[in-house]
């Protein structure tokens, strides 16, 4: 499941949908600290996307930063009031 978001990665490494992808994979793995930029930075660009700003608060709950990872939670479901 890695191989192929590391390829695009490669490929277009300025995409910020790329980066909460392989960013996203990284925290389902375990991986906070590889995640943590990838997403934070996808978040920046994306600022408008719920999902994105939901993979941001929970990378950064996992980094037990829970001020920013409310505001991040909060943030997706003004976004998007139907956000599972």
């Amino acid at each position: 499941m890695l191989k192929f978001p590391q390829i695009a990665r490669e490929a277009a490494p300025e995409d910020p949908n790329v980066a909460d992808t392989l960013g996203w994979i990284y925290y389902q793995k375990g991986l906070i600290d590889m995640s943590y930029p990838l997403v934070s930075d996808a978040s920046k660009l994306l600022g408008k996307s719920a999902v994105v700003r939901y993979h941001h608060g929970m990378v950064l709950s996992k980094k037990g930063k829970t001020k920013e990872a409310a505001a991040e939670l909060k943030a997706a479901l003004a976004l998007d009031a139907g956000f599972p």
